[in-house]
C-alpha cells in the first residue's frame, strides 16, 4: 500500500512539471527594452535593434525633432568682436538694400552669444537669405525664443522692416520686439561689463528700454523680462547699506521693484520704521493688496491721503 502511494505522488510530480513546461513555452517573450539614441541634430528616436525581436517587421521607430526648420546652424567665430558689428545709435545700417537709420543693433558675422559657444541670436547676418518680396510679420513664424539665423527668409524681411521703422508699432509680432531687446540686453550685461560701452551709451541703451516697455507693455512676457533687466542694472549701481533717495515705482512693473524690495529690506535690518512714501510705493504694487475703486479712480488724492495721514509710530 506504501509503495502504491509513492507511484501517485510521483505520478503526479512529473505531471505537474510537464504543465509547467508547457505553459511556459506558449507564453511570448518579452521583446527587450528598446534603446535611446540621443544624435547631434537634435534628433531623439527610439527603437528596437535587437534580432530576437518578436515584432519582427513591425518594430516601433518614434523620431522626435525641434527647431526651426528655416534654422542654418552657424559656428561662431571667437576672432569677432563686438565693436566690429556693432552699430550705435543714429548710425544707418544697410542690409540686403533696406535701410535701418536707427542703430543700436549688430551687424556682422559670426558674433559669438554671451556664452561664446552659439552664435548671437540678434546679429543681423548679412549673407542670410531673405524675402523682401514676401515679409512675413506674423507669430507662429518666429518660434518663442527667436534667432535671426534661424528665422525664415521670409520672417527676416519683416524684421528688417520693423529695424527700418520708428520700432514703436505696438501691432508688430512680440518676436521681433524681443529680437532686438536681445542685442541691446546683451550690450548693457555682456559688453558693458568687458568695458566696451561708454557712460553715454549706456544711459541711451537704458531709456530705448524704458521706452520699449512704455510701447509693448501689453506684453507680460516682454513687461516681465524689460522690467527685471532695468530692476537688475539699478541694483548693480547702488548700494545694499543705504536706501534709495526716492523709493521706486513702475506702473507696468510684475510685482514689486527690486530695488524697492532692497530698500524694505535696509530698512527692516536697521530696525527702522517704512517711511510713508516706500509704504506707499509698496501698496500699489504689491499684487497682494487690492487697491479700492476709490484709489483707483483718484490715485493722486489717495496718495495724499495714505501719506499724510498720520499713522501711530510711523515717520512722516
Amino acid at each position: 500500500m506504501e509503495e502504491f502511494i509513492w507511484v501517485i505522488l510521483l505520478v503526479g510530480v512529473v505531471w505537474l512539471a510537464a504543465k509547467r513546461s508547457k505553459r511556459k513555452r506558449s507564453q511570448p517573450q518579452r521583446p527587450e527594452r528598446a534603446g535611446i539614441s540621443t544624435k547631434s541634430d537634435h534628433t531623439v528616436s527610439r527603437q528596437n535593434n535587437s534580432s530576437d525581436d518578436t515584432l519582427g517587421e513591425y518594430g516601433i521607430h518614434v523620431e522626435v525633432r525641434y527647431g526651426n526648420l528655416h534654422g542654418i546652424d552657424l559656428a561662431p567665430d571667437p576672432k569677432v568682436t563686438p565693436q566690429e558689428c556693432w552699430v550705435p545709435a543714429g548710425q544707418p545700417a544697410t542690409v540686403h538694400g533696406v535701410t535701418i537709420p536707427g542703430g543700436r543693433l549688430f551687424v556682422g558675422r559670426g558674433l559669438p552669444a554671451g556664452e561664446t559657444y552659439s552664435i548671437e541670436p540678434s546679429l543681423v547676418d548679412p549673407d542670410l537669405p531673405v524675402n523682401l518680396k514676401n515679409p512675413a510679420n506674423h507669430e507662429d513664424t518666429l518660434g518663442y525664443w527667436p534667432q535671426y539665423h534661424r528665422i525664415s527668409p521670409e520672417a527676416r524681411a519683416g524684421y528688417l522692416h520693423f529695424l527700418a521703422s520708428d520700432r514703436g508699432d505696438p501691432s508688430v509680432p512680440m518676436g521681433f520686439v524681443f529680437l532686438y531687446f536681445y542685442g541691446l540686453e546683451r550690450r548693457l550685461l555682456v559688453d558693458n561689463q568687458a568695458g566696451e560701452v561708454s557712460s553715454a551709451e549706456y544711459e541711451d541703451l537704458i531709456g530705448e528700454v524704458q521706452r520699449l516697455l512704455s510701447v509693448y507693455s501689453h506684453s507680460n512676457s516682454f513687461k516681465g523680462y524689460a522690467s527685471h533687466l532695468l530692476d537688475y542694472l539699478a541694483m548693480a549701481e547702488s548700494s545694499f547699506d543705504t536706501p534709495s533717495t526716492t523709493p521706486v515705482t513702475r506702473e507696468r512693473q510684475n510685482g514689486l521693484p527690486s530695488q524697492l524690495l532692497v530698500d524694505l529690506g535696509i530698512f527692516s535690518a536697521s530696525h527702522q520704521p517704512i517711511p510713508a512714501d516706500w509704504a506707499y510705493a509698496w501698496v500699489i504694487q504689491d499684487p497682494q493688496f487690492r487697491l479700492r475703486t476709490a484709489a483707483e479712480r483718484c490715485p493722486d488724492e489717495f496718495k495724499a491721503l495714505f501719506i499724510h495721514t498720520p499713522v501711530s509710530g510711523a515717520p512722516r
